[in-house]
């Protein structure tokens, strides 16, 4: 990492922003792999799961840029980014009996959710750093979305 890089307040932000995104992610297709399994739906949890490591593998391309950065707290629905919407709220209505197909689409459409909001912060910034990171991290959604 640059050390310069460890001032620029514009990374920092689009930093902690994503974190935030990639968290909360991780955190509830994680939850509700769990809540798949326990109602004996494996085949639709296994899904999710994998979702799972597609999601902390984009983390360790933040990871990547965070190194030397301080970073505040900035989650995306705090600041107006018209392309995020929070996955409880995807998730909030998925029936626990859901195909796989089906929980293909849903992961699909939170893989997308990622994706409109780094092409969002790459318009917005004329930032080298936030431009080479939202380029990065929307190749791997794209490579997600194939999968």
């Amino acid at each position: 990492m640059n050390p310069s890089l460890s001032n620029d307040p514009v990374l920092a932000e689009v930093l902690g922003s994503i974190n935030e995104m990639i968290e909360e992610t991780l955190y509830h297709t994680e939850t509700f792999a769990h809540a798949l399994q326990i109602h004996r739906n494996a085949i639709a949890a296994e899904v999710f799961l994998q979702a799972v490591k597609q999601f902390e593998n984009e983390q360790k391309i933040l990871e990547k840029y965070v190194r030397g950065i301080a970073f505040s707290c900035n989650p995306p629905w705090e600041v107006p980014h018209a392309a995020y919407t929070h996955p409880a709220q995807i998730l909030m209505d998925v029936d626990y009996l859901i195909s796989k197909e089906e929980a293909r689409k849903v992961i699909e459409e939170i893989v997308q959710i990622h994706q409109r909001v780094y092409l969002q912060l790459n318009k917005e910034n004329g930032n080298e750093s936030v431009t080479s990171l939202t380029a990065e991290l929307i190749t791997h959604c794209d490579r997600c979305g194939k999968v």
